[in-house]
């Protein structure tokens, strides 16, 4: 049985995207030509794409199930530490200062590693591993989508206060 391969390649791209932020905040601390820095960011969310499906399309091999095995989806294992090297990444930068969306990002990070190390004992589609991966996924994203939520009311509050001290 296959795992589905659109799976892979969108789990696979995230991770790899967020190492790639964190490759480019180290190295452009803060944004000096915004218009320039998101022009490249777009180019290598745009390459790291194309190289990440052709690699997962382009390979001979699609990734698999063996029920027999300890580890029954052995392409997981990938996912599952680019997830944890960019959580580590981003857990790295809490030291620094942390707001809520920041620590909620780490958050999901390490809930998307839970994620693919549940989902390597998947045997089928639609079994109870592959049902928790799915709700580990989604969970994660939500707390992402929370984080940003009271971030952005944070923000909000800052700038009231801020517009009622200015007057």
């Amino acid at each position: 049985m296959l795992v589905p391969l659109t799976w892979m390649v969108s789990r696979t791209l995230l991770a790899l995207v967020l190492i790639a932020a964190l490759v480019v905040e180290r190295r452009v601390p803060t944004s000096r030509e915004p218009g320039r820095e998101i022009a490249i960011a777009l180019v290598v969310v745009v390459v790291v794409a194309y190289l990440t499906s052709a690699a997962y399309l382009g390979s001979p091999m699609e990734p698999g199930m063996h029920p027999a095995s300890l580890i029954s989806r052995t392409g997981d294992i990938l996912p599952a530490a680019l997830y944890a090297v960019a959580a580590i990444g981003f857990g790295r930068r809490l030291r620094r200062g942390a707001s809520s969306i920041d620590r909620t990002f780490c958050a999901a990070l390490w809930m998307n590693v839970a994620c693919h190390l549940v989902a390597t004992q998947s045997e089928r589609l639609l079994d109870a591993p592959f049902t928790v991966a799915q709700l580990l996924k989604v969970t994660s994203y939500a707390v992402v989508l929370g984080g940003a939520l009271l971030d952005n009311a944070r923000l909000f509050d800052q700038v009231r206060k801020l517009a009622v001290t200015d007057l």
